[in-house]
């Protein structure tokens, strides 16, 4: 363009800058996000909408516990055998880090997900929910203690 200094004219920029023939966008556009908020309460009723629609299906097979003593892939998949679980299945655990999870981390269609974070997309993603009977009481508990302080603060 020119030099800085010693010319009278005002300093210049970039050629680049928007008001340069051939430079940018001042607003140019932006990609826009589609995606939707969702309400708290509209979640909760989801999940638990969700949950109905398994047990009543039949899909939600409850153990008394789901414990071994050494992580074993074969016993895992004997499991899911006697409980005749052929499709995908979701294992739902309190802990993921146990000789449980690792059990069924080889597994094809089987996932494992902490029951504290068990969400709708899953639940319906997947045509089995294997659940233990102390975390699925654990989870009910949760659920009912929610509903409970909500009712105490109206």
């Amino acid at each position: 363009l020119y030099r800085q200094k010693g010319t009278g004219n005002a300093r210049r920029g970039n050629l680049r800058t928007n008001i340069m023939r051939g430079g940018g966008n001042a607003f140019g556009k932006k990609p826009k996000s589609w995606r939707l908020g969702m309400p708290k309460k509209m979640r909760r009723l989801a999940g638990r909408n969700a949950m109905l629609a398994k047990a009543v299906d039949g899909e939600i097979k409850i153990v008394d516990q789901l414990q071994f003593k050494k992580p074993s892939t074969k016993e895992f998949s004997q499991l899911l055998g006697k409980l005749t679980i052929d499709r995908s299945c979701l294992v739902a655990l309190s802990n993921t880090t146990d000789s449980t999870a690792l059990s069924a981390g080889n597994l094809e269609n089987i996932n494992m997900i902490r029951i504290d974070q068990l969400n709708v997309f899953d639940l319906l993603n997947h045509r089995f929910l294997l659940v233990d009977r102390p975390s699925l009481e654990s989870w009910l508990d949760n659920g009912a203690k929610e509903r409970a302080a909500k009712a105490e603060g109206s």
